[in-house]
């Protein structure tokens, strides 16, 4: 079985966190490996996160070529996506006080390009010690230059807060995956 529980598997290798109903987490995570398994992953780890309704996969395969997959299986068959709506991409794991995601920001921030309109995006699960808008605060101020486009932005900073970990992500809109708006 291609599943472990939280211990097993250090939140630093996750690629990709997928949401799923509260009710249907086993067979979101059979969904996953069939998912993945389909595109050509052997042997993906799905587990459980801090958060309920947030599981975790390392794949082997590229995160994003993933999400431009999933598209291409939900145009042919959307029944696939029963149990995984949303899909997102993560660049990397640190610990989730504002210093060390000031530090990985301030690593990945090149990913934003000159001329570039991007967006700050927080997510929030279990997860107290901030409120989002001191998150954006201090994450924005001094870290990255250039226009904020909160609409249409070309670059997308996700920092997805699970607990005591956060995951950091310099995305495109289309490296978001949701049954919502598979398009996009």
């Amino acid at each position: 079985m291609n599943t472990r529980s939280a211990p097993d598997l250090a939140v630093y290798e996750f690629n990709i966190l997928v949401s799923t109903s509260w009710a249907t987490h086993e067979r979101a995570m059979d969904e996953i490996i069939r998912i993945l398994s389909a595109l050509g992953d052997e042997d993906p780890v799905v587990t459980s996160t801090a958060a309920r309704g947030i599981l975790g996969v390392k794949t082997s395969l590229d995160a994003r070529q993933v999400i431009g997959e999933l598209r291409k299986l939900f145009e042919v068959n959307p029944a696939r996506f029963q149990y995984t709506p949303k899909w997102v991409p993560v660049d990397s794991w640190t610990y989730s006080d504002i210093n060390s995601i000031k530090a990985r920001v301030s690593e990945i921030k090149s990913r934003i390009g000159k001329g570039e309109t991007w967006r700050i995006t927080v997510e929030k699960r279990r997860f107290t010690t901030y409120h989002r808008s001191e998150i954006i605060k201090e994450t924005a101020d001094g870290l990255i230059d250039g226009k904020v486009d909160l609409e249409n932005p070309d670059k997308i900073l996700r920092i997805d807060l699970i607990a005591k970990y956060a995951g950091i992500s310099v995305l495109t809109p289309k490296d978001i995956f949701s049954v919502a708006k598979p398009y996009t």
